[in-house]
């Protein structure tokens, strides 16, 4: 389908697709929540670096921010300590 960018349409389709994307990463959480639950699927916790953590967070989310002119900045106090986490 094609709409005018501007129009209402548009618009409604472009929510209705994020909201679409939203329920399925939230599906995918809950059949990864199962997994883990079930025993299918186990945590490999290990060191990581919060940095790390946040810089990846960070660039994830660049794309829809810069979409509404948003900056997104880190901020890291040193030395930052380091966690026991599953980075997958």
């Amino acid at each position: 389908m094609h709409f005018a960018p501007e129009s209402r349409e548009a618009d409604l389709l472009n929510t209705v697709t994020e909201e679409m994307q939203r329920l399925m990463q939230l599906i995918n959480d809950l059949l990864n929540f199962s997994r883990y639950q079930n025993g299918l699927q186990k945590l490999k916790l290990a060191p990581c670096s919060i940095e790390t953590l946040l810089e990846e967070a960070r660039a994830r989310y660049e794309g829809q921010a810069q979409e509404q002119e948003i900056v997104l900045m880190l901020d890291i106090q040193e030395p930052m300590p380091r966690l026991h986490a599953d980075q997958s």
